[in-house]
């Protein structure tokens, strides 16, 4: 990854941690309204993970890949529309606007 890649990688980063971190009591009351067995391991490493995995990828996510993605990782509703939103919310998500 080049400096210039690398700085905007960081930024985006630090952008989505700190909404994250703002967040981060809508997403407990997600964790203990899912019916998900794990959702406390779903929200904290897997929707995290594919967050700063398509910041460090940097493109555009592709409607087909996110759709295949959440499916993947069993994701459920709120999991998908806060992928989603943090990935407008980084730039990155320009591609997946008004999906539901």
């Amino acid at each position: 990854m080049n400096n210039i890649k690398r700085f905007f990688s960081y930024r985006k980063t630090e952008k989505a941690r700190e909404k994250w971190n703002k967040d981060v009591n809508i997403i407990i009351n997600y964790i203990n309204s899912s019916k998900k067995k794990d959702a406390t391991f779903y929200w904290s490493q897997l929707v995290w993970q594919e967050i700063t995995m398509y910041i460090k990828i940097g493109e555009q996510v592709r409607k087909d890949d996110f759709n295949w993605l959440v499916n993947r990782r069993g994701f459920d509703k709120d999991m998908i529309n806060y992928l989603r939103n943090m990935l407008i919310y980084v730039g990155l998500g320009k591609n997946i606007k008004g999906e539901k």
